[in-house]
């Protein structure tokens, strides 16, 4: 019994302290019959966000792509573009390839220098730089990377 004692010594403490902050809350929080009456009904003084949706749902109808702004004045706001601009964004622009192709032996294996500098050995499905190798012919190499395909030929 004293060992069990010695362990939860501690825990005593905590339990005090939880017990008469516990009572101390419930006689500060009014009763049950006097917050329902602040409350009222949920259906009108209700604020969840389903409701909200609900409430400006049924105030504007369905517009596509539009929502009416709220209360909140950091919500965000999404209308439709404006007439004569385009929705779609351009695409950029490929980044810049430092690939050199230095030589092809058949449509089997390339040579070709990366944005190091240093020259590797490749075959078909093999990567370099972040492309990979789509297909090999005479002194030409076509690669393909995230902004697409691209041509790699060698200068003689």
């Amino acid at each position: 019994m004293t060992e069990r004692l010695k362990k939860s010594w501690t825990l005593l403490p905590a339990a005090a302290i939880l017990y008469f902050g516990i009572q101390h809350f419930l006689e500060k929080l009014p009763p049950a019959s006097a917050r329902s009456a602040v409350r009222g009904p949920v259906s009108e003084n209700s604020d969840t966000l389903l409701l909200r949706f609900a409430r400006e749902f049924r105030n504007h109808g369905d517009t596509a792509g539009q929502f009416a702004p709220m209360d909140n004045p950091f919500h965000g706001v999404r209308l439709p573009p404006a007439p004569g601009t385009s929705a779609a964004k351009p695409k950029p622009e490929p980044p810049q390839r430092k690939l050199v192709l230095k030589g092809t032996v058949g449509s089997e294996v390339a040579t070709i220098t990366g944005r190091t500098g240093i020259s590797r050995i490749v075959r078909i499905g093999d990567d370099i730089d972040s492309a990979t190798v789509i297909s090999i012919s005479a002194n030409r190499v076509t690669l393909k990377d995230r902004a697409g395909k691209f041509e790699l030929t060698a200068d003689k």
